[in-house]
């Protein structure tokens, strides 16, 4: 995103809350649990994995349509207009995606985790109270 190119994730995780309008979302066929680490991973449609990098490859909308409208026909997806596709679409993401990652800061997400933090914990850190203590400590050399 921050090389301004279109991007393609799986519709599942923190990928929805950053990426929607700025990227390709790929719908997610079904999840699966890691045994050892109880780890929920999501597993992408393959066909809807396929549609959408041909929807950044087709220029020719129609070819596209033709290829897809089986797919669109059988997951009731309807088009108002036909999709944009090919380079045109490929440079709204592009744009999309530059315009979402400059919003991204580490600053800004370790504040907001740090907020959600000491919400839950029902901490407030400005009635903490710091006592500046010297602690002298014997080591033993070796």
């Amino acid at each position: 995103m921050a090389c301004g190119l279109p991007v393609v994730v799986t519709d599942y995780s923190a990928h929805v809350d950053f990426c929607t309008g700025a990227a390709e979302l790929i719908r997610v066929s079904e999840f699966v649990t890691e045994p050892l680490t109880n780890i929920e991973r999501a597993l992408v449609d393959i066909y809807d994995y396929c549609m959408r990098l041909d929807k950044l490859y087709y220029d020719d909308t129609e070819v596209f349509m033709k290829k897809w409208k089986w797919y669109f026909d059988q997951n009731g997806i309807v088009f108002e207009e036909g999709p944009t596709t090919g380079k045109a679409w490929r440079e709204k993401l592009s744009k999309e995606a530059f315009l979402q990652a400059q919003k991204y800061s580490w600053t800004r997400v370790c504040n907001e985790w740090e907020s959600l933090i000491n919400s839950e914990l029902e901490f407030d850190p400005s009635t903490m109270k710091i006592e500046q203590t010297e602690k002298n400590y014997d080591v033993e050399e070796l």
